[in-house]
């Protein structure tokens, strides 16, 4: 069964052919774990690190995730994602067939500015999630990974750690957003000075006194966050304002001008840095905003 035929609310089992125990490692990027089909009743103990998320899926039968003391039931049709830095017990019912992934936390967290449009951080999660609706995507990711595992020599499908990761994202926001995703208050707080002060010249300490904590946790919560140093967030936030005064019919003043403003010593400089960020020059974002409409 090809993966574009297997988007559905649940995953169908894999028919492997065997009653016995079977299991298959599988990969995709930064994404690793297994594939596996239990013949009988198993017990598994799954490590974790404050580093990896587990994901738990059946695809046929049922299992029972003990964790943190207490029991999570999860069946085909559902997964359950954990990040948190603590071993867990698994017992997977005879013939039950599952994914048992190991997922980077940084992984899911770059994904994190794709879903949400404020910086949030993953917080320590323990969610079973359904694999339709807001879950449709993970549930899709997780069929490739099926299909890849059963198809042995199979080439890896291009980018599919970085769906997963954005998939985990907007399962677990489907859940319970801002229990899952909590948002950097202090991070705000730096977003909304560099918006309104687009031109202002104040040092990252200032900055760090703005969003009212060290520079040290400043820049920590801009990496985990963001995945980016402080300076790049910095350098980001600027460039956005230029882009939207280039998109502005008020905006009267040139590129050069508009780098100086922001910081830069030269137009070549921005439009370096800006067409790295955006794929365009600022002369053909504000083309672009002011070309004629086609009827």
């Amino acid at each position: 069964m090809r993966a574009s035929q297997t988007v559905k609310p649940q995953l169908a089992a894999a028919d492997f052919g065997v009653a016995e125990d079977w299991t298959r490692f599988v990969q995709a990027g930064q994404v690793v774990g297994d594939v596996r089909r239990f013949g009988r009743r198993r017990r598994l103990e799954l490590a974790a690190n404050a580093r990896t998320l587990r994901l738990i899926a059946p695809l046929s039968g049922a299992a029972v995730v003990v964790v943190d003391g207490g029991v999570r039931h999860i069946a085909a049709g559902a997964a359950l994602i954990l990040n948190r830095p603590q071993a867990v017990e698994c017992l997977w019912s005879a013939g039950a067939s599952g994914v048992l992934l190991r997922v980077p936390v940084g992984l899911v967290q770059r994904a994190v500015p794709a879903v949400f449009a404020e910086p949030r951080r993953l917080a320590p999660v323990d969610h079973v999630v359904r694999l339709d609706g807001e879950g449709a995507r993970l549930g899709a990711a997780l069929a490739e990974l099926r299909d890849l595992a059963a198809a042995e020599g199979a080439p890896e499908p291009a980018g599919l750690d970085l769906r997963l990761g954005e998939a985990v994202v907007r399962a677990l926001k489907g859940e319970a957003p801002d229990d899952c995703f909590p948002v950097s208050r202090s991070l705000m707080r730096a977003v909304d000075h560099l918006r309104a002060h687009p031109e202002s010249r104040c040092s990252a300490e200032a900055l760090a006194g703005i969003a009212g904590v060290t520079l040290p946790t400043l820049q920590r919560n801009v990496r985990t966050c963001l995945d980016m140093s402080l300076a790049r967030f910095v350098e980001r936030e600027r460039l956005g304002w230029v882009r939207d005064r280039l998109r502005s019919a008020e905006e009267c003043r040139s590129i050069a001008r508009l780098a100086e403003a922001v910081g830069y010593r030269t137009a070549t400089t921005l439009a370096r840095n800006y067409q790295r960020l955006f794929g365009e020059t600022p002369t053909q974002t504000r083309a672009r905003a002011f070309a004629p409409r086609g009827r």
